[in-house]
């Protein structure tokens, strides 16, 4: 069995479904959904991360809403999880050396 296709259970503080900030809100319905005593907020009501300070989120959703989300929650959160229907290489903007990682990776020369 894949390592990545096993179910994992963990408790959450928050989640915020990041399907489009300028979308039609929808947020799904799951499985055991009425039993979670957290926050469910889409991000076109997310305007900050303030309330989620030292909780653990997870934010469902790898667009840029969710990104954008996903990003201003790590400042204040304990801890945050990012679910993808599929996997998603996420890079740090400026590398180490200091140069744009795109320069690194999208130029002629490599």
């Amino acid at each position: 069995m894949n390592e990545y296709l096993k179910t994992v259970y963990t408790k959450f503080d928050g989640v915020v479904v990041c399907v489009g900030h300028h979308a039609k809100p929808y947020i799904p319905k799951f499985p055991g959904q009425q039993n979670f005593n957290g926050k469910i907020i889409h991000t076109r009501s997310f305007k900050t991360a303030k309330e989620f300070e030292n909780k653990v989120a997870v934010v469902v959703g790898i667009g840029n809403s969710g990104a954008d989300a996903a990003v201003d929650l790590s400042n204040v959160c304990s801890q945050v999880y990012i679910a993808t229907r599929s996997g998603s290489w996420i890079f740090r903007r400026v590398e180490r050396s200091g140069y744009p990682v795109d320069l690194l990776f999208n130029t002629r020369l490599n």
